[in-house]
């Protein structure tokens, strides 16, 4: 009987002590948003996939760019995402349609709050009027103006209906692909 007692005990404590089920998260598209100063957001969209070992794959949305994201590592409930591209990366918690954590650059010793959110069918930006002006084009543009630090750029946009799309030309290069409204 003793014995019967302390298995019982030992089972208990084994089981107890196992590592806990982690959820998986949901494939498909998710909308993220970065806060970046007071209640603005910068939102982006990216997709979450599994391949045949069951390794999560990552490609993030940036106007006609496709980001591939391969360094993710899991643990328990906590993800880390590091982006290739930004230099840094994304640490949270998260269930099966939700990340919360934060976006961190440890080079600038930045902490930026991140949220993202499981929707195959989301937007990027929610438009809910019609444009009055089409910007598309070439426009001088001045970074800075009336600081010793001015520099002249070009912005180059292309506009179709609501979405604009486009780069900032620099002497030095271009600031990528962007996309708003």
């Amino acid at each position: 009987m003793k014995k019967l007692g302390l298995l019982t005990i030992v089972l208990f404590f084994v089981y107890s002590c196992s590592t806990p089920k982690t959820e998986k998260l949901k494939e498909g598209k998710w909308l993220a948003q970065l806060q970046v100063q007071d209640n603005e957001v910068l939102p982006f969209i990216f997709a979450l996939n599994y391949n045949d070992k069951n390794v999560i794959a990552i490609q993030v949305f940036n106007a006609e760019e496709v980001i591939d994201v391969d360094e993710i590592s899991i643990e328990n409930d906590s993800i880390t995402i590091k982006m290739p591209v930004f230099e840094g990366y994304l640490k949270g918690k998260f269930t099966a349609t939700e990340i919360s954590g934060s976006f961190i650059k440890e080079s600038l010793d930045r902490v930026v709050p991140f949220k993202a959110v499981f929707n195959n069918d989301v937007e990027r930006f929610k438009v809910d009027k019609t444009p009055n002006k089409n910007v598309s084009g070439v426009w001088e543009t001045i970074f800075s103006p009336e600081t010793e630090d001015s520099y002249i750029a070009k912005g180059v946009f292309k506009q179709n209906n609501t979405k604009v799309t486009g780069t900032f030309r620099t002497t030095t290069g271009d600031y990528r692909y962007l996309e708003g409204l």
